[in-house]
């Protein structure tokens, strides 16, 4: 009775296909490959900003990223009425084309979040741009006083995106007493 009731409904190819992509891609603790895939000391080390160590601090974190290409060559808008106001929004106060000039560039804003007071924190901004290659490149945000949401904006315009173009990989550090808080990064970091 079974037999035939497995002859009229087979299992459908994706149903098969999903099965055997998860028993592929599976790593668990009597997998090999699930101690082929962990991180050296090394690697992780090599995460960190120099001269740091990451802390077990949970009240701090990223909360939201914000990036903005303000170069009208490189992105297009297409008419998308959002867009065109953020640009606005970023050049406002340049009049001429010199000064529409200084800001273009990248912008990123990240929010974080402190649950309870820090003193002396340090917010890093580490990039590589297009054409800088290999060289990073950082800007940091010093706050004496840190609590609730904090918004850092880091720019790289100007001279800087003229010479070496836009960020190609970022990392973004909440710094304590050479400690790290919180961290994000992109992709390619």
């Amino acid at each position: 009775m079974k037999r035939a009731y497995l002859e009229l409904h087979p299992v459908p190819k994706v149903a098969w296909l999903f099965v055997t992509s998860f028993l592929l891609s599976y790593s668990g603790p009597y997998c090999p490959a699930a101690t082929r895939n962990k991180e050296s000391p090394e690697t992780a080390a090599r995460a960190l900003p120099a001269g740091t160590r990451q802390s077990p601090e949970t009240s701090v974190r990223v909360v939201k990223i914000f990036e903005l290409l303000n170069d009208p060559k490189r992105y297009k808008t297409g008419g998308n009425l959002a867009l065109e106001f953020e640009r606005k929004y970023w050049n406002y106060g340049a009049a001429s084309e010199q000064q529409q000039k200084e800001k273009e560039g990248h912008i990123f804003l990240f929010l974080w979040k402190s649950r309870k007071p820090l003193t002396d924190v340090i917010a890093r901004f580490e990039y590589r741009q297009i054409g800088s290659r290999d060289e990073i490149f950082v800007q940091e945000l010093k706050y004496p006083e840190a609590h609730g949401t904090i918004r850092s904006t880091f720019f790289v315009t100007g001279r800087a995106y003229e010479n070496y173009g836009p960020v190609s990989a970022w990392r973004f550090s909440i710094v304590r007493s050479g400690s790290v808080l919180a961290q994000k990064r992109s992709f390619i970091w």
